[in-house]
């Protein structure tokens, strides 16, 4: 009951806040994005609930934990997936028909699905590079941002950073219980990863410009 109130409340706020047309957009792109882990935990047997919205932050699909590592990669690359395709369609409908509409939706579609790749605990980027087994990746990251911190001044970066540190240790402290990807899945998702990567964001560059 109180995740279905805090749900509705965050359409809300957003719809109140960026306005109807941005409103609706941001939440068609994040629903997107959300089913796209949704459906594939379905498929792996993973036992998902259906989205959940929480005000200023974001949404989350909840779903049975597994330790094999090709099941969470899996999982974790459908959400930026299934997102990007709608930002990359919504890109050429804009292109061909310029529209706010469309110019929105690839614009939310792209930059979120983009945001999501980082290699941060929260994001589905750090659970990806969890199943490749990238873990260092974690410490290099949290790393920079506590260096970016301190020379813009912007301090709550610093809690990202320990939070980062955090998601390492825990990694580490896992790793026994993982079922690892062979080397020919590994090497095809880190195809898909830095792939999506650099298609997305060659859509959000020339979107821009």
């Amino acid at each position: 009951m109180i995740a279905k109130f805090l749900s509705m409340l965050a359409k809300v706020i957003w719809i109140k806040e960026l306005g109807l047309l941005n409103g609706v957009v941001l939440i068609v792109s994040i629903y997107v994005h959300e089913y796209g882990h949704y459906f594939m935990a379905d498929a792996l047997k993973l036992k998902p609930k259906h989205p959940r919205f929480i005000p200023f932050l974001g949404a989350y699909v909840m779903y049975d934990e597994t330790y094999d590592n090709k099941k969470l990669f899996k999982v974790a690359v459908s959400g930026p997936l299934l997102g990007g395709v709608l930002g990359v369609i919504s890109f050429y409908i804009n292109l061909i028909y310029p529209n706010d509409l469309f110019y929105q939706l690839a614009l939310y579609s792209l930059l979120l699905n983009l945001i999501n790749l980082i290699p941060f605990s929260i994001l589905d980027g750090a659970h990806i590079i969890e199943a490749l087994q990238f873990n260092k990746l974690y410490l290099l990251f949290s790393i920079i941002l506590v260096i970016l911190a301190i020379y813009t001044e912007i301090y709550m970066m610093i809690v990202l950073g320990v939070l980062g540190f955090i998601k390492y240790i825990y990694t580490g402290s896992i790793k026994d219980k993982l079922k690892p990807m062979n080397e020919d899945d590994k090497s095809f998702g880190i195809f898909v990863y830095f792939g999506l990567i650099v298609v997305l964001g060659i859509h959000l560059y020339f979107l821009l410009n």
